[in-house]
């Protein structure tokens, strides 16, 4: 900071000013009266926002009351968990409560998870890690009960209170249902031909996944539950999907074969969890195949565009018997020769299939 003194020619007074000096001003530059009125305004601009700030910082902010109960609020029990929340509304309180009641209830359920993962001494495959599949959604909670409500100006305060008794029980409940689902689902698998087992294994897949998340609250809920029979039953559900997997043969059948169709169409299915075998690959007789007939024509339009046409149709084949089939058409134009043409048409090809899952592509009907 350096006082500078200037001297006003209009009112032939003196101002005394603190101002920065910049690295520029030491290079020679001169004060000439034109530089000296900019500096003046800028000067009294400055000033301005100086007192606006200072102003500012001076002035009492205000300060957001709280209730008592939320500066001493009750605390978790084996059997309750509190949660506490606060918002512009009564309902948007409500639910900062029950966010904050998931959060709770989140950690406690990882901690279960890994503490009966060591008392078991089970080994557990990948598809149970402790991730935020296990995570319960705040808007799917129940068993709770709003127990104070306070409104502290233009705040709402709200405290909830979960059953954990009932939780269990619910849980429980739930798993006896969706355990029986599965069960039955999983001997269907026993007469049914490798393709569709493969396929039913995508489907019991997310349903098994859905018992990891029931079995993970359920520890936590009710500490002294009896687990150990349902992650048995969760595990041989696991063993025997990585088994379908593992042994399930379906061939890729292609007329005319290994053209740039069929491989695109295998790497469709591979991307979903589908790895098919090709004519040759299998010693053994499969019991389900997958049949392409494919017709591609090329031709030149009126506009002397290069025009791609795809017309696939798929088949499918277990235990001899058809179980689907669907034909896809489409069809792509390039200035720039066939070979783009068929690029173009296969990308297309690929699009029309891009949100659909495997029963979808194949037309198979899978009951869920």
């Amino acid at each position: 900071m350096r006082n500078i003194i200037f001297i006003d020619p209009k009112n032939r007074c003196l101002s005394v000013c603190s101002v920065i000096v910049f690295s520029v001003e030491t290079k020679g530059i001169g004060l000439s009266m034109g530089n000296f009125h900019v500096l003046r305004r800028q000067l009294r601009f400055n000033i301005k926002r100086i007192l606006y700030l200072l102003v500012l910082f001076l002035l009492p902010m205000p300060v957001m009351a709280i209730p008592a109960w939320v500066s001493s609020p009750p605390s978790d029990t084996a059997e309750t968990v509190f949660g506490i929340g606060v918002g512009d509304t009564f309902n948007s309180a409500k639910t900062s409560a029950l966010a904050d009641l998931a959060g709770k209830i989140n950690t406690k359920v990882k901690e279960s998870v890994e503490s009966q993962m060591v008392q078991t001494a089970m080994d557990v495959d990948s598809y149970f890690k402790v991730s935020s599949q296990l995570q319960v959604d705040p808007t799917n909670l129940s068993h709770f009960q709003v127990l104070k409500s306070s409104e502290e100006g233009t705040a709402f305060w709200v405290l909830v209170q979960l059953d954990k008794k009932a939780m269990a029980i619910e849980l429980s409940r739930r798993w006896d249902r969706l355990n029986t689902s599965n069960r039955n689902a999983m001997d269907e698998l026993e007469r049914q031909s490798d393709i569709e087992r493969l396929i039913q294994a995508h489907v019991l897949l997310d349903q098994v996944k859905r018992l990891q998340l029931l079995l993970a609250q359920l520890g936590y809920a009710d500490q002294s539950a009896e687990t150990r029979t349902h992650f048995d039953r969760y595990q041989s559900y696991i063993n025997k999907i990585n088994e379908i997997r593992a042994n399930g043969r379906v061939v890729l059948v292609s007329m005319p074969d290994d053209t740039p169709i069929t491989n695109l169409f295998a790497g469709i299915l591979s991307a979903r969890g589908l790895h098919v075998l090709r004519v040759g690959e299998n010693q053994a007789q499969p019991d389900s195949l997958i049949q392409l007939f494919i017709e591609h024509t090329e031709s030149q339009d009126d506009r002397n565009a290069y025009v791609s046409i795809i017309t696939l149709t798929v088949v499918t084949m277990g235990k001899n018997q058809q179980l689907g089939s669907n034909t896809y058409t489409v069809s792509a134009r390039s200035y720039d020769g066939f070979d783009d043409a068929l690029k173009k048409s296969l990308h297309a090809l690929k699009f029309k299939m891009n949100n659909r899952n495997l029963s979808e592509i194949l037309n198979i009907n899978i009951a869920s």
